[in-house]
C-alpha cells in the first residue's frame, strides 16, 4: 500500500495546530515544503516552522527543499531521526555534500527531480545510498496544478535501474495527485505519495485522508 504524506503547503496555515492533531494518528508522516524564493517562485515553510510541526508530530516528517543552496536549510533543521529530506537535482550545487549532511543527522536522503528533468541526471549521484527519488508531477513551486501524466515513464527507467544494479532506492511522487491516480502508481511500484488538495481542499480533511489509503 502506498504511504500517503499529507502536504501541509495547502493546509490552514493559520489552524496548523489543529490539521496536525487531526491527521496525526492516521499518517505516516507530514510532506513540508521549504521554499526559498530563488529556486521556485514562491516561498513557503521556514525551518523554524518546519522544526515546529516535527514537534507538534509523533511522526518523522518529509521535508521537501526546495531551494538554491540546500546545506543552508538543511543546517537549520532540527527534526526526527529516519525523517525524509528532498533536495532537487536541479540546484547543480552541494548534491554530493547535502547528501552527506542528510546522513550524518540520521535522515534519510531523497533526490528531487522536475517533470522536464531527465532521470541520467541522477546518475552521479545515486549510487550514494539515496533512500528514496522523488519525481515531481507538476512543475515545483505550488500547490494546485494538474498531475502532468507524461512523468510516468520515468518510473520504468528507474525500476529497471533499481534492480539491475541493486540500489535501495524506493520512489515518490508529488504533485496533483489524487484517487483516480493512486492505483495506478500503486501498479508501478511507488512507495509513497505527497497529497495537498486532495486532503485539504475539503473539510472533513480526515475522511479525506482515509479515502486516498483505500484507493
Amino acid at each position: 500500500m502506498i504511504k500517503i504524506y499529507p502536504s501541509l503547503m495547502a493546509a490552514d496555515q493559520l489552524d496548523l495546530k489543529h490539521e496536525i492533531e487531526t491527521l496525526d494518528a492516521h499518517c505516516v508522516g507530514f510532506h513540508l515544503d521549504l521554499m526559498d524564493g530563488h529556486f521556485v517562485p514562491n516561498l513557503a515553510m521556514s525551518p523554524e516552522v518546519i522544526n515546529a510541526v516535527d514537534r507538534a508530530s509523533q511522526n518523522p516528517v518529509w521535508v521537501h527543499i526546495m531551494a538554491d543552496n540546500p546545506r543552508r536549510w538543511i543546517d537549520r533543521l532540527i527534526i526526527k531521526e529516519k525523517s525524509i529530506v528532498s533536495i532537487h537535482i536541479e540546484t547543480k550545487n552541494e548534491i554530493t555534500e547535502s547528501i552527506n549532511d542528510i546522513r550524518k543527522k540520521n535522515w534519510l536522503p531523497s533526490l528531487a527531480i522536475n517533470p522536464k528533468t531527465a532521470v541520467f541526471e541522477l546518475l552521479p549521484f545515486i549510487d550514494q545510498h539515496i533512500s528514496q527519488i522523488l519525481i515531481m508531477s507538476v512543475e515545483p513551486g505550488f500547490s494546485g496544478q494538474k498531475f502532468m501524466p507524461e512523468v510516468l515513464k520515468k518510473i520504468d527507467v528507474l525500476i529497471d535501474l533499481k534492480y539491475r544494479e541493486n540500489f535501495p532506492f524506493t520512489i515518490a511522487l508529488d504533485g496533483g495527485i489524487g484517487p483516480a491516480v493512486i492505483p495506478q502508481l500503486s501498479s508501478l511500484e511507488v512507495s509513497s505519495i505527497a497529497a495537498s488538495r486532495s486532503i485539504f481542499n475539503h473539510k472533513d480533511r480526515l475522511q479525506n485522508l482515509m479515502q486516498l489509503q483505500k484507493t
